[in-house]
Parts: C-alpha cells; structure tokens; sequence
C-alpha cells in the first residue's frame, strides 16, 4: 500500500493507552500530519489503508519513560510516553535510536515548551557503551590541548579504509559524500590546514595503490595538483598562504 499522505515517522512499536490502544502489544504505528499544525498517531492493520485508530497530539506532551518492570518485551526496552490530564501513551521501542527518532519527531508534533530529556538512570547503558570504547577520556578533554592534526589523519585514514575495503569497485580512491562532509566539517572546526588535508589524502592513496587497490588516477591528479598549486601559491587570493616545514617535506 501508499505510505499515507503527510506521513512524518512510522515503524513497529509497542503501544498502549488510556483510551486508545488499551491492549499492550506492537503495532504499527504512523505519525500524520492532518492540519497547518496538528497531527495524529495512527495505527495500521495489514494490509489496510485506512488507520484503526487514530489519537490526536493536540495538548499533549511527549518523554523519555523507564519502565518499573525490566523484563519487558525484547522489542520494547526503549520506552516514552505521551501525557495528558487524564491520558496517558505508552509506546516502547527496539533500540535507542528508534526511540530518539520518535521522541523527537513528537516533540516537534506536540510542539511543546520543554525539550525531552534522558535522566542519568536512563543514560546509563550509553555512558557505559562510551567508557567501553575508551571514549571518556577524549570527551572529557579540552580540544585545544589534543593533537588535532593526528586525530583527523586517524578519522581520515578510518574512513578511507572503510570505504575501500567494503566498496573497492565503487570507491576507487573517493569517499562517499556523506564522509567527505565529516571530514570537512571536523577540519574547519578544529582549523586542520588546508594543506594537510590534501596531503594526508594523497599519501593514503599512494599506499593504497603500492597494495594493488584500483586507484581513480583523476584522484590523483587533483590531489596533487591542489597540492602543487597550495606550496607554489597559484590559488591564492590574498596571497598570504603558508606552508611549513614539515608540510614541504612531506610533499
């Protein structure tokens, strides 16, 4: 069937409520919206088209929720809940991620004044997940006092290998668009040179294609091309660009 008109988020849940959906048990669930700013929690049956039931958000608030019992459903540890004077909504998700993506997308529906928040007992299972991954130190760190260059060397260099060794047909030396705007993205905040980024590039393909992998040489070319332009200052406007030591060397 046609996903419905003006459909903003679907998927299973595990659902239940005052007067609505009094049974506790997964159904699949689509938030509509019906008007300029109202929307609705609809629930499907298969292979219909038109919704069972259907709750309007209007008045209605919307957070994170632990339930008293941990020996839930599998499909249903991740829960929140919608409130209001005298209605209560329960729904339970199967990962965090699906309860954020839900969570948020009714905090925008209901269009409350409090944005919800996970309470420390609730962030528990991610600030473990994070010591686990020896992350906490990083995060606890001033990022003036980290080795900056070093880092984005690493995340480049992570996400190159990622995408050779599990695309090497499609990838040939390119990174996906999505890995490009992260590595852009981490450069200008923590002010990578412009140099660096191209270099660290151009030396990782040049490894790349010592080990046999099937490198575009029009990567190649405009690496070393903007390298080349970078330490001669052809592209330079104001020309105040500058190169160090080190980065001459390594060119």
């Amino acid at each position: 069937m046609d996903k419905p008109e003006n459909m903003k988020l679907g998927g299973l849940l595990y659902i239940r409520g005052t007067s609505h959906w009094q049974k506790w048990k997964q159904r699949y669930i689509v938030l509509v919206k019906v008007g300029q700013i109202v929307f609705c929690l609809c629930s499907y049956k298969e292979k219909q088209a038109t919704p069972n039931e259907m709750l309007t958000l209007e008045g209605y608030t919307v957070n994170y929720y632990s339930p008293e019992h941990q020996d839930c459903e599998e499909d249903a540890k991740f829960q929140f809940r919608l409130l209001k004077e005298g209605e209560e909504v329960t729904c339970g998700a199967k990962d965090s991620h699906t309860q954020q993506l839900w969570v948020n997308a009714l905090y925008r529906a209901t269009g409350q004044t409090t944005r919800p928040e996970k309470s420390d007992h609730l962030r528990g299972n991610d600030v473990n997940d994070i010591r686990k991954a020896g992350l906490d130190m990083l995060i606890s760190k001033e990022p003036c006092k980290l080795d900056q260059d070093f880092l984005f060397r690493t995340l480049q260099h992570l996400a190159l290998e990622y995408r050779i060794k599990k695309e090497s047909t499609a990838c040939r030396g390119w990174l996906s668009t999505g890995q490009e705007f992260a590595l852009q993205e981490y450069a200008e905040r923590y002010g990578i040179r412009y140099l660096t980024v191209h270099l660290s590039y151009l030396k990782e393909l040049v490894d790349y294609a010592q080990k046999g992998y099937v490198i575009d040489p029009n990567k190649f070319r405009d690496l070393f091309k903007n390298c080349c332009n970078y330490i001669q200052g052809k592209n330079s406007d104001d020309g105040v660009w500058t190169v160090t030591k080190e980065e001459f060397l390594e060119f």
